[in-house]
C-alpha cells in the first residue's frame, strides 16, 4: 500500500476501493464515487476535503489547523485535533476522540456519533480521551458502544471547558449500554435542540448550559 499525498483537487470517478497507508490531503480536495481505506493515518486541514460515496475508513485521522470536510460515513480508530475545524457531512464511528486541547477545535457531525472503545476482555489495545477544549457539535444521534465490558469515556471524555452541543432539527437521543457502575459523562452540554431525550441510567449527570428557550417533548427525567 502506497502512501498517498495530494497536489491537486481531483475526482476519481470509480466505484471501487482506493487502499493507502498514509493519505495526506495536504489542503485539496479528493472526491470519489467508492471508498477510501487508509491503513495508517488520514491527514486533513487547511481547507481539505474528502468525501467517498461508499464511505472512508481510517486508522487514524490528524486533523490540521484549519478546515477538514469529510463526505460520506467516516469509520476511524482515533480523531486528533489541532486547531481545525472538522465536518461530518455524515455518520461518524471512532474508538475515541484522542485530542482535542484548542478552544478552536470544532468538530461537527450531521450524522450520528457513535464512540467507545474495544472490549477489555479481548485484549486490545485502549484508546484514552483527552477533551479539554473546543466543541463537539451534534446533529444526530450520540451513542456509547459500552457492551462486553467497554469503558465508553475512555473514548470520549469533555473536561475543562470543552463542551457537547446539540443543535439537530429531528430527535435526537444519547444512549449506552453501560453497567451500573460506569458513567458517561458529557462535562458541559447545551442544548439547542427542543427535541432531545437522554436516559439517566445511561448518563452521568452532565452540566447544562441554555442558549435558547426550548420545550422538551419527553415525560421523563
Amino acid at each position: 500500500r502506497p502512501n498517498i499525498i495530494l497536489v491537486a483537487d481531483a475526482y476519481i470517478d470509480y466505484n471501487g476501493v482506493i487502499c493507502t497507508e498514509d493519505f495526506d490531503l495536504n489542503g485539496y480536495k479528493l472526491r470519489t464515487k467508492g471508498k477510501v481505506v487508509s491503513k495508517g493515518t488520514i491527514y486533513g486541514g487547511n481547507d481539505s476535503e474528502l468525501t467517498a460515496d461508499e464511505g472512508i475508513k481510517a486508522g487514524d485521522v490528524v486533523a490540521r489547523e484549519g478546515v477538514t470536510l469529510f463526505g460520506g460515513t467516516l469509520k476511524a480508530t482515533t480523531m486528533r485535533m489541532d486547531n481545525a475545524q472538522v465536518t461530518c457531512t455524515n455518520d461518524l464511528e471512532l474508538y475515541a476522540v484522542s485530542e482535542m486541547n484548542s478552544e478552536e477545535d470544532v468538530l461537527h457531525v450531521k450524522g450520528d456519533f457513535k464512540v467507545g472503545n474495544r472490549s477489555r476482555n479481548s485484549g486490545s489495545k485502549y484508546y484514552t480521551s483527552a477533551m479539554t477544549a473546543g466543541t463537539v457539535e451534534l446533529e444526530g444521534d450520540l451513542a456509547f458502544e459500552a457492551s462486553g465490558g467497554y469503558y465508553p469515556d475512555y473514548g470520549y471524555y469533555p473536561t475543562g471547558t470543552c463542551k457537547t452541543v446539540f443543535c439537530g432539527t429531528e430527535l435526537q437521543t444519547v444512549s449506552g449500554n453501560v453497567s451500573e457502575e460506569e458513567n458517561i459523562d458529557l462535562g458541559k452540554v447545551e442544548i439547542r435542540n427542543s427535541k432531545f431525550t437522554m436516559e439517566e441510567k445511561d448518563s452521568h449527570r452532565p452540566n447544562i448550559i441554555l442558549v435558547a428557550d426550548a420545550y422538551i417533548d419527553y415525560n421523563g427525567v
